[in-house]
């Protein structure tokens, strides 16, 4: 049973969540379990402080360095230690001032996923936390040069989790964007191996061909068209934009926006991926090629 004290935190971080615009993020997810870990609290803490004080915040805030001492004192996979990391996380990402931290603790997200037994029960925090583990799962991938640890049909399989009821089409459109979000990193580590190999090989073009049209037809077109159909025409308000576009788009809710704006993303990034490779079956097979990328058949 939460005490005040664990009631007061989760009120206040949940202004801070406000505060940051992060209130529809995984991070929802952590008052209701404030309160079951010391690490998570002080990180919980932490972040409520920094995001107070911002830039004034020293570097040996005490809770910073107990929720860190506490964490490792017990450090294993479970949801609280995935909490904790994250809080971290979110903690070096308000102050900005040291990478090396940041990006340890976004490893350290990734980390406790990866390193979880495939028979653990997935909670709604782990689904939550893989939607949004937007550097484990894309960014570190493609900076290095490799498949994201979480292309794997285990993690693709993730439906997606939220604090509030969604619509059928945005779930199946945000599986969708995360999926190909997953996988991008793959296809780009290949399609740079194809550009930096002055010959590249027919077996290499061959495989990465495949890859790329699996991703490029992770596609609903069905679900897109349900979610633009939920769009309302506004009046545009701002005097200087309306005589640019006299009218605006407001979607349903902001998930929708983010989901809509993830697909599109991810999309553009596979067609054009999709183009370059097309580019180069016709430089390679100039007669025709038995394997073409998708976009070449439409």
């Amino acid at each position: 049973m939460p005490s005040s004290t664990d009631a007061l935190l989760g009120a206040e971080f949940v202004q801070t969540l406000s505060s940051m615009h992060l209130e529809d993020s995984w991070y929802a997810f952590v008052p209701s379990m404030l309160g079951e870990n010391v690490a998570a609290d002080a990180a919980a803490r932490a972040v409520v402080r920094a995001q107070g004080l911002c830039a004034i915040v020293a570097r040996c805030d005490s809770l910073y360095l107990a929720a860190i001492s506490t964490l490792w004192a017990s450090l294993d996979v479970s949801d609280s230690a995935l909490v904790a990391v994250g809080l971290l996380y979110l903690y070096e990402s308000i102050l900005k001032d040291t990478p090396v931290a940041f990006f340890s603790h976004a490893r350290g997200i990734s980390a406790i996923l990866v390193a979880r037994s495939r028979s653990t029960p997935v909670t709604p925090l782990t689904r939550a936390v893989l939607y949004g583990n937007t550097h484990g799962s894309f960014q570190e991938p493609v900076a290095i040069g490799a498949s994201s640890p979480f292309d794997d049909p285990y993690w693709l399989e993730f439906e997606p989790a939220a604090t509030y009821a969604m619509t059928e089409s945005a779930v199946k459109l945000r599986r969708l964007a995360n999926q190909t979000m997953i996988r991008l990193p793959g296809l780009i580590a290949k399609v740079r191996s194809l550009r930096e190999d002055g010959r590249p090989s027919g077996q290499l073009l061959c495989t990465t061909t495949r890859l790329a049209n699996e991703i490029y037809f992770l596609t609903s077109e069905d679900a897109e068209s349900e979610l633009l159909h939920r769009v309302a025409l506004k009046d545009t308000r701002d005097p200087l934009d309306k005589a640019i576009m006299r009218y605006s788009f407001k979607l349903k809710s902001l998930y929708e926006k983010e989901t809509l704006l993830l697909y599109w993303g991810n999309r553009l990034m596979v067609i054009k991926l999709c183009l370059w490779l097309h580019r180069l079956h016709d430089e390679q097979n100039p007669n025709g090629s038995t394997l073409q990328p998708a976009m070449s058949k439409n």
